[in-house]
């Protein structure tokens, strides 16, 4: 569908913004192109392979999105995942069959492409070109719907575990101890890519010789640059990050730092084994061992997915190039506005709707309706209806992600440009983490979210660095402000607000 201006005319959206079931699904750093892949080809392939599909309304603030979906529809959706959990007997059925075949499609296309049109004035002709995004697409709309029925199945896995394991606690007299054995299963046994990489840094702090410690410094940018693409007109890491990076370590620390996250990862290991041997209950071991797999996965999958927007990005410039585009202009075109402007070898819009769209525009997609909204009017119209209202409550109740209690000042990040601002200390407020988000979750005393289960990326990391982390609490960056003093008790996943 074309774009709408006049929100009169559009019953559907404002029928969506009044319902009371209405909830913010996600905020994320999202370009239109990815965006729609996420609502649109992707939602198709999930709905043909699952039998699950949603509505959605995106709200774009330079390239920051704030996604709402509706209650009742996530309840349905939580009901689908519980069915195919029910049936399934390990992450194999449940998840591994369906999506792994798709991750290496992606990677390995993605690779081709990078090598193909890394020489921007390599001859290829606009209808290979055309083929290549094409085939793109649709590589990237499949492994996509597997990126969202793992993380769809957050909530309802996270529910259906604190039942079962409260029961079963209970029955041995250690219900007390609910929040450590959480702790312990949501901790991942096999590492995402964040760990992986600070590991291997701390290896090269070791290396004594000058010439092969900037050597391995190099191959390590090389290998992990890809770390804050999200869109395919993201910059990658440049050599100078690591670099900083390095420098923080003498080898003596370095050495101190490894062995203490080698004895913890043991640990770990071996407590979580012997936790698993102790259970008898059947439907419990099962729903332990998913839990840590789907953990492990939630990570993962953005891994990959950061790494093939990366990989894919000399193709969006080869396109920009033939339409006369910067890249970050052409993630701001749909993908039928892409394959008509190539076909016709010119942009069929102006730049000026493609940078109104780059500072703001409305993405709603119900079943087979899809619309593009970036009149900012109606924008205007549509923020100002779908607003959440205060808390007047002194206090946020959330789920507790790694315990602790910290009394600090927060800075809410409502968006990418603030996280170079955040101080060692602040308590992190957010909607939900993501891996760019690292660097000050480092910093960070506390993290409070809106979203997330006992599977989120702010749970897996606050876990990873020992950080006190509450999630869920729906409304923390509506009610919390830069400066507010709050008190963090995240054993019992309660933020008061002080003053």
């Amino acid at each position: 569908m074309g774009e709408k201006t006049v929100l009169g005319n559009n019953a559907m959206i404002l029928d969506y913004i009044n319902s009371k079931n209405i909830f913010k699904l996600y905020s994320r750093n999202i370009c239109l192109q990815i965006n729609e892949v996420f609502f649109k080809y992707s939602m198709a392939e999930l709905k043909k392979n699952r039998g699950i599909t949603f509505s959605s309304l995106s709200i774009n603030k330079n390239g920051f999105v704030d996604c709402y979906g509706q209650t009742d529809e996530a309840d349905a959706v939580s009901e689908k995942i519980k069915k195919i959990y029910e049936k399934s007997k390990s992450i194999k059925d449940f998840y591994e069959d369906h999506a792994l075949q798709s991750f290496n499609e992606y990677i390995e296309f993605t690779k081709r492409m990078n090598m193909k049109y890394s020489d921007k004035y390599k001859k290829i002709s606009v209808d290979e070109i055309r083929g290549d995004y094409d085939k793109f697409s649709k590589v990237n709309a499949k492994f996509i719907s597997n990126l969202w029925f793992i993380y769809l199945s957050d909530s309802p896995i996270d529910k259906m575990l604190k039942d079962v394991l409260s029961k079963y606690l209970e029955g041995i007299n250690k219900k007390q101890d609910m929040q450590a054995y959480l702790t312990l299963i949501s901790t991942t046994l096999k590492k995402p890519a964040i760990i992986r990489q600070h590991k291997e840094l701390l290896e090269i702090a070791l290396i004594e010789d000058d010439e092969k410690r900037q050597i391995e410094i190099e191959k390590h940018c090389k290998k992990w640059n890809w770390f804050p693409c999200y869109n395919p007109c993201d910059d990658t890491y440049e050599l100078a990050h690591y670099t900083h990076q390095l420098k923080q370590y003498t080898p003596v620390v370095a050495e101190k730092e490894l062995a203490k996250i080698k004895k913890e990862e043991k640990e770990h290991v071996d407590q979580y084994d012997n936790f698993l041997k102790s259970i008898k209950d059947e439907k419990l071991h099962k729903l332990v061992k998913m839990t840590n797999d789907i953990c492990f996965y939630r990570e993962h999958r953005n891994d990959l997915r950061r790494e093939g927007l990366c990989l894919i990005r000399p193709l969006y410039e080869k396109i920009g190039m033939i339409l006369g585009l910067n890249v970050k202009e052409v993630c701001y075109l749909t993908k039928d506005e892409i394959e008509i402007s190539l076909k016709n070898e010119e942009i069929n819009i102006s730049k000026e709707d493609i940078n109104n769209r780059i500072s703001e525009y409305i993405l709603f997609t119900k079943n087979e309706n899809f619309i593009l909204i970036s009149s900012r009017d109606t924008i205007s119209r549509i923020k100002k209806i779908i607003q959440n209202k205060d808390s007047e409550d002194d206090f946020l109740k959330g789920s507790s992600a790694a315990g602790g209690f910290v009394i600090g000042k927060v800075f809410v990040i409502n968006s990418i440009d603030k996280l170079k601002n955040f101080k060692e200390g602040e308590i992190l407020v957010t909607s939900m983490t993501a891996p760019d988000y690292v660097m000050a979750m480092k910093k960070a005393s506390a993290i409070i979210t809106d979203e997330g289960g006992i599977t989120c990326h702010a749970a897996i990391i606050a876990r990873e660095l020992k950080k006190p982390c509450i999630i869920g609490t729906k409304i923390a960056t509506q009610v919390l402000h830069d400066g507010d003093l709050v008190e963090v008790d995240a054993d019992q996943g309660i933020v008061r607000i002080l003053k």
